[in-house]
């Protein structure tokens, strides 16, 4: 089997994952990251801001089992240093992916993140998703459910993540970049400009390398 092949395979897996997820849009979120692109505080964090943030963390599932109040309560705790962190982390990357970018200069953000949701047991769940809905194409999401556990830090999965990229060969990564973006086509909605193309392709293989059975029903 050619690379070609094996990277498509994985994707194709992690596609029709998806699609047995009744919730998860058939998109891939397309639609979504256009609207976080428009309501994106470009740092200007305040609890006018939070309040729906908050919901849309909520419906990933990514506050409990902590509540509303103590979520709140600790973001409010660093909400300027989390401003600050923005423009001295964020800011300077905020048009470029997660191949373009060294973990040493964006991790302030992500770390300050951590806080706001401490957990007892070590996972970057909140904190990815914290981030992503921010800057979707430098910082990668994580989902347990769908990808296994295997990371206990978020800098470890960002890092995975910036490997398996760098691993992909240019045709397999034109290849995959096609044909997903000709499955979200499909919804009638062009690809938007900011959609994280990248991170997407590679959660969706890891995704496809979890759950191949599914691909049976691409």
């Amino acid at each position: 089997m050619s690379s070609i092949d094996a990277a498509m395979r994985e994707l194709r897996a992690g596609v029709a994952h998806w699609y047995t997820r009744p919730l998860w849009p058939r998109d891939f979120h397309n639609l979504d990251y256009r609207r976080w692109f428009e309501e994106n505080p470009r740092g200007e964090f305040s609890l006018e801001w939070w309040k729906p943030f908050r919901r849309t963390l909520h419906d990933w599932i990514a506050i409990r089992p902590l509540s509303y109040a103590a979520v709140t309560e600790n973001l409010v705790s660093v909400l300027p240093d989390l401003s600050a962190a923005w423009k001295e982390a964020c800011e300077p990357v905020f048009d470029r992916e997660i191949s373009e970018v060294k973990w040493e200069k964006i991790e302030a953000f992500p770390k300050l993140v951590t806080a706001i949701k401490p957990t007892k047991y070590p996972t970057p769940v909140f904190t990815s998703k914290f981030c992503h809905f921010l800057l979707p194409r430098v910082f990668p999401v994580v989902d347990n459910e769908a990808m296994g556990g295997r990371w206990q830090r978020y800098e470890d999965y960002f890092r995975f993540v910036q490997d398996q990229w760098e691993a992909t060969s240019p045709e397999d990564r034109d290849q995959m970049r096609r044909y997903l973006a000709g499955v979200i086509e499909l919804t009638g909605s062009e690809v938007f400009d900011g959609f994280p193309m990248t991170n997407k392709l590679v959660e969706l293989r890891i995704i496809g390398r979890r759950h191949r059975a599914d691909a049976s029903v691409s």
